[in-house]
């Protein structure tokens, strides 16, 4: 699984490097907030919540027409997986008790779009909507469970403000959907043991701000 993970990272920078190999590149380390994440379990139905917390992100933009960029996107969140503390079981099938943490998880997204700027910059200010598609990439910590990666996509309205020609601020909201069979182990090990999920997808919020560097 985590050879894989490297696969799709190295397969996307080198398309991303043989797509955009002109124009102007910006790069944007970006610190957010990651809100939502819900499972069902399968067989009683307790939900099992991805808690919300703090993330990190970097965007590797590059020039494809005037009004338009090719963006490689990559982000970790660093967070609990927990049973729902308002979960109240009453048939006694519960899997997990209300409000115990399962493991701590780092989720990752791995995407790879494009931004538009449907209008042109105005004071230094530019705002722009992005479109991105990739894989999510749950890995349990301090855990047997083994990590799970699912397809995602993503859009979101974002906006750049320049402070010099080649330094600015960028601040942006972003919803991703990760994608599920309807069914199915999410997490398992190699004990045989599974957490079981009952979802087509999971959504989460993240909202973004930081700076970006254009040469």
């Amino acid at each position: 699984m985590e050879r894989g993970f490297a696969v799709i990272c190295a397969v996307v920078l080198a398309f991303t490097s043989h797509v955009c190999h002109a124009g102007k590149w910006q790069i944007s380390p970006l610190a957010g907030y990651t809100y939502g994440g819900a499972f069902e379990e399968e067989d009683t139905g307790t939900d099992l919540n991805i808690e919300e917390s703090p993330s990190l992100a970097l965007a590797i933009d590059a020039e494809y027409e005037p009004d338009s960029q090719i963006e490689f996107y990559v982000s970790r969140q660093a967070t609990e997986f927990k049973a729902d503390p308002d979960d109240d079981d009453e048939t006694g099938l519960a899997l997990f008790p209300a409000g115990e943490t399962l493991f701590d998880l780092d989720v990752y997204y791995i995407h790879i779009g494009g931004t538009y700027m449907w209008q042109e910059r105005v004071n230094d200010f530019q705002p722009y909507i992005v479109g991105t598609l990739g894989v999510t990439h749950f890995v349990p910590r301090n855990s047997d469970y083994d990590p799970a990666t699912r397809p995602s996509i993503s859009l979101g309205l974002g906006a750049r403000y320049w402070i010099t020609k080649h330094v600015g601020l960028r601040a942006e909201s972003r919803g991703f959907a990760t994608l599920f069979n309807g069914s199915g182990s999410v997490f398992s090990n190699s004990e045989g043991l599974s957490i079981r999920v009952r979802s087509d997808a999971i959504g989460q919020i993240v909202a973004n701000a930081g700076v970006f560097f254009e040469f």
